[in-house]
């Protein structure tokens, strides 16, 4: 994570380096610490989530959980009952009561997940228990940005006067709820970490698939028709009312009996037909189960009078299971947000088919390098640093209730944001454009890029974790613009593409390609050729022979005749890898031909240099990099890109003319000195120890 290093200090980024390596580091499994504790007979005690402070708060200081809390007792629950049991009589909704953590959010995605027994049998390991080969240790997976990964922790629990602090069971004796929240909170850094968030986020921590969200003011014309397919494909989808409590109002209850503030999870949709009219119904499930919905064909509702007594017991009206149907029309009126996890391929769920086939892309924005933001941020000239990814869409769905054309969603992610809000780094906007392709598999140029509009754009940049875009695209080529808001933030992504048949993409980072520089013996016009002649054999010796001191000083004084380009004196190091390149000889200096050489490629760097000069800043920025490479025959992709600004830039991300001779004179004797060796021209060769070191001199 090099983009880290900017936001912190020696000792803060030294703590990054722990907090990364323990997420990372897989030394020990889970069964390996276990079968260890059992035989030395002790209770593991997690060393990445101590029984302390940082594991409850963000900052020393606690905002979101209260100073009371500084109180806190971490207590294993056969301390706190006589009989603990990790779950009891199956997992269900009962077992989720919030404590004084506000994370809803989660809660609701847990309570959404006990649904789907096959998918919590992945994230909570069935067979766990505090009785057989209990060692204090247990194991949860998450799927994060693509890959599952096991998170074990120990049961030490945050306490309070012998009550657990946050989520607890409605049974008193059950405690896998609690051990997988606190899994959760190891996985994002700490407890204080899990404040405030959406449902969706963490549905697809559990199960690997992608989020949709949209607001009910914006929602689809055909909203309920995307919310009946979701389910089909096994989607798990929520819904809520705007949240209250985040500006300090608290929880409410409507007068229909619904919570403000809390998420609930649709698990069904159906159209009733009936003598005049047709319904469009939304089964709703309320996770907490203390209040009901009361209004029109909720389970007391006499406008179920009008429906057949068989279809009030297919549909469970009135059966006490937190269940409720509420019109699509009330819906609306009432519900502010709906969040599905779409699912892909991968994942096993009962009843369901035509699930989406998913692709992702991994990749990270750097300043000056990749992050080139959006169109609307102020400076156009930066959005082109952005990645671009090629897809092409072969052939129509055939899903008979998708319109003609090939039915996607595109999801956007930024990666370990709510894990290293402990150092100060949080979600930024971020948001996609979609474009149609010029010339099939090619990038789209800085002058198409403007010229174009997009086909289609995020409508909103937004600092959550995941944005998606769903839509269908006729059969064709299509760039893909994953960005930030602003030019310059940094931000590891994850690019997914679910769609419903397989297509053809690709990232689009250039290959390298270069033309090898060879030098040639060259005639300076008859007035510049004395005056060189002569500034050359006022600093050459009596050989008649230059080395790069002299070179310096020669070229300094003499580049300022033919440029109002600032040099205030050619770097020590560029001089000698200059001299490398021209010394024909290998005499280790140059002589007046040679330096005539030195002399031409200098003009016809400034050249291109002044040229692709865009603004006129007397500097290459990021942006016109590219350029100046590709008029000076090289091509290069942006892993090459960010090496080179790593290695010649200036604080301010901005290449000067002495860094550019430098760069092209370094690549230019690496490439001759590789096609030198390549002999047989296969774009390979093999080389010793000393074979490999020796180039190194030159460059």
């Amino acid at each position: 994570f090099p983009y880290i290093r900017r936001h912190l200090r020696n000792t803060e980024l030294e703590n990054v380096r722990l907090m990364i390596r323990n997420f990372k580091t897989k030394s020990k499994t889970f069964q390996e610490i276990k079968k260890e504790c059992l035989q030395r007979k002790i209770l593991f005690e997690d060393p990445d989530f101590p029984a302390s402070l940082s594991s409850l708060h963000i900052r020393v200081q606690p905002t979101v959980i209260t100073q009371s809390n500084n109180f806190i007792e971490w207590k294993r629950p056969w301390e706190l009952v006589r009989h603990p049991e990790f779950i009891v009589s199956g997992a269900t909704r009962a077992d989720i009561n919030q404590g004084t953590l506000p994370d809803c959010w989660l809660l609701s995605a847990i309570a959404s997940l006990t649904l789907y027994p096959d998918l919590l049998a992945k994230v909570v390991p069935m067979g766990q228990s505090f009785h057989e080969d209990y060692a204090g240790i247990f194991l949860f997976r998450f799927c994060q940005y693509g890959e599952w990964v096991d998170v074990h922790v120990d049961d030490r629990l945050p306490t309070k006067k012998g009550e657990l602090v946050f989520v607890q069971s409605g049974t008193g004796n059950e405690f896998w709820s609690a051990l997988l929240e606190k899994a959760y909170a190891k996985l994002n850094g700490c407890y204080e970490a899990l404040a405030y968030g959406f449902p969706v986020e963490a549905l697809c921590d559990f199960t690997g698939g992608v989020g949709e969200t949209f607001t009910m003011n914006n929602a689809p014309r055909d909203y309920w028709d995307g919310i009946s397919r979701a389910i089909k494909k096994g989607a798990i989808i929520c819904c809520g009312i705007e949240t209250l409590a985040a500006s300090g109002r608290g929880e409410k209850v409507t007068p229909m009996g619904l919570v403000e503030g809390h998420a609930y999870s649709i698990t069904g949709v159906i159209k009733l037909k009936f003598p005049g009219k047709t319904v469009q119904l939304i089964r709703v499930r309320n996770p907490y189960g203390k209040v009901e919905y009361t209004g029109p064909w909720s389970d007391g509702s006499t406008t179920w009078n009008e429906v057949p007594e068989e279809d009030q017991k297919r549909l469970h009206v009135r059966a006490e299971d937190g269940e409720f149907w509420i019109s699509d029309k009330d819906f609306r009126k009432n519900f502010h947000l709906v969040e599905i996890c779409h699912q892909g391929s991968e994942v096993e769920i009962e009843h369901r088919k035509n699930l989406w086939i998913c692709e992702l892309h991994n990749s990270m924005w750097l300043k000056g390098l990749n992050a080139g933001g959006s169109r609307r941020h102020r400076v156009f000239k930066e959005f082109p640093l952005n990645y671009q990814f090629f897809l092409t869409l072969l052939e129509e769905d055939n899903v008979m209730d998708v319109c003609h054309g090939c039915h996607f969603l595109l999801s956007l992610t930024q990666k370990h944001r709510r894990k290293f809000r402990k150092i100060g780094i949080d979600f930024v906007p971020i948001g996609i454009y979609i474009y149609k392709a010029v010339v099939p598999g090619k990038k789209l140029t800085p002058q198409q890029l403007r010229k174009e509009k997009p086909l289609v754009e995020s409508p909103e940049f937004i600092a959550r974790r995941e944005v998606t875009m769903r839509m269908t695209l006729p059969p064709g080529n299509y760039i893909i613009i994953p960005c930030t808001e602003s030019a310059g933030q940094e931000a590891q992504f994850l690019l997914r593409i679910f769609m419903e048949k397989a297509q053809q993409h690709q990232g689009l980072a250039s290959q390298l390609e270069v033309t090898p520089y060879f030098p040639r013996m060259v005639s300076p016009p008859p007035a510049e050729n004395f005056d060189m002649e002569e500034s050359f054999l006022q600093v050459a010796g009596k050989d008649k022979l230059i080395k790069a001191d002299k070179l310096q000083a020669l070229i300094t004084l003499e580049i300022q005749k033919y440029t109002t380009v600032v040099v205030d004196k050619f770097s020590m190091e560029s001089c000698r890898v200059l001299v490398a390149l021209f010394d024909i000889d290998n005499s280790g200096q140059l002589g007046y031909e040679e330096f005539l050489l030195v002399w031409e490629f200098i003009k016809m760097t400034l050249k291109t240099y002044k040229m692709c000069d865009v603004d006129k800043s007397g500097t290459l920025s990021s942006t016109e990099l590219p350029m100046a490479l590709e008029h000076s025959r090289f091509k290069v992709g942006k892993l090459m890109q960010r090496l080179i600004m790593m290695r010649f830039s200036e604080p301010n991300l901005t290449i000067s003319f002495d860094s550019f001779v430098c760069l092209l004179a370094k690549m230019y004797t690496a490439f001759n000195i590789f096609i030198s060796l390549d002999a047989a021209g296969t774009g390979t060769i093999t080389l010793n120890l000393h074979e490999f070191l020796s180039p190194f001199f030159n460059i």
